[in-house]
């Protein structure tokens, strides 16, 4: 049996099509629009986790705007269509500012699940350079350790320590999303190794999924005890106050998000701070407000909120002239 859509573009304009054509008969046949109105809202979600499985990023963020936009186009014509029935006055104003509120909001959560899902891995990242070598140093951690936004190899963090010092020993040990929390259970299955120095990544997933910073704070003082029994150097990357990256600034709701995102940042920044005191690490924050906006935009792939391959370059830099100044030698 030949199949009728044979490709991802055609798949699009027939989706188009049928929401404008359920649209039209909905005008037409008053009594089929709630059926419509259900149908179309099916439609949307089932073309947009569709999307969701595509490994191009580039493509996945095309295909999004294009379907925010029939997302857009849907809510005003839900808006036309329960306005139709409420009847005019008072009422279907308030309605009409409810459903554009609705629709900002479902623009925003369409970008937040584009983004969540196009780094979302299942499955735990994990390599091993030089395993024979005496000098061995850790990487542990989130998306940021398994260099998400690098796509040439020869310009991920541990190509770029293995050509400067070729004769180091690398593990990377990382989960796209991790939490603390679950950085705490992958540390377990290191404890009979030990390393000349662990470089971790954390933080930024704990605030973006709105855990309570006391628990952080708990959390990241085991962490530091329990990594200090593998290694006597620590580096802790506080990979990004995720309410500086330019996601954030596409929206208003996102922009109040931002706010809310910086201040949780910074008050982890302060809970680092007070741990540093009587824990033995060295911190540096990848969105150092000091470096400026502009100055960050250009260190930030596609999906707006992880690090480019020039952005990993720069943590590289970073991380090595932390170490010498340390007189930690590789």
């Amino acid at each position: 049996m030949k199949r009728i859509i044979t490709s991802r573009s055609e798949l699009k304009t027939f989706i188009v099509v049928l929401v404008f054509a359920m649209c039209a008969l909905s005008v037409l046949y008053p009594k089929i629009t709630i059926p419509a109105i259900l149908s179309i809202a099916i439609i949307l979600f089932l073309y947009f986790f569709n999307i969701l499985k595509k490994t191009d990023l580039k493509e996945k963020e095309s295909e999004v705007e294009e379907l925010l936009l029939l997302t857009i186009f849907f809510c005003i014509y839900a808006i036309y269509s329960i306005s139709f029935f409420a009847g005019a006055g008072a009422p279907t104003i308030l309605l009409f500012f409810v459903m554009l509120v609705a629709c900002l909001l479902l623009l925003d959560i369409f970008k937040g699940l584009n983004i969540f899902f196009s780094s979302k891995k299942e499955e735990i990242y994990f390599k091993v350079y030089n395993p024979k070598s005496e000098n061995k140093i850790l990487f542990l951690g989130d998306s940021i350790m398994t260099n998400q936004g690098v796509r040439n190899p020869e310009k991920s963090m541990a190509a770029l320590f293995l050509k400067d010092f070729p004769d180091l020993g690398i593990t990377t040990i990382a989960k796209n999303g991790l939490t603390t929390r679950g950085l705490l259970k992958m540390i377990e299955e290191e404890k009979d190794s030990h390393y000349k120095v662990a470089i971790i990544s954390t933080g930024g997933n704990d605030i973006a999924v709105f855990r309570s910073l006391k628990k952080i704070k708990a959390e990241l003082a085991e962490m530091f005890d329990e990594v200090g029994k593998i290694t006597d150097n620590i580096v802790l990357i506080f990979s990004y106050d995720i309410g500086r990256a330019p996601i954030f600034s596409k929206t208003i709701l996102t922009s109040a998000l931002s706010k809310f995102f910086t201040v949780k940042s910074e008050r982890l920044i302060e809970i680092l701070l007070e741990l540093k005191r009587t824990k033995n690490f060295l911190l540096w924050n990848l969105n150092d407000p000091s470096l400026g906006e502009e100055s960050l935009k250009h260190l930030y792939d596609i999906d707006s909120i992880h690090p480019n391959e020039e952005g990993y370059y720069k943590l590289y830099e970073e991380i090595v002239a932390l170490l010498q100044k340390k007189n930690i030698k590789l």
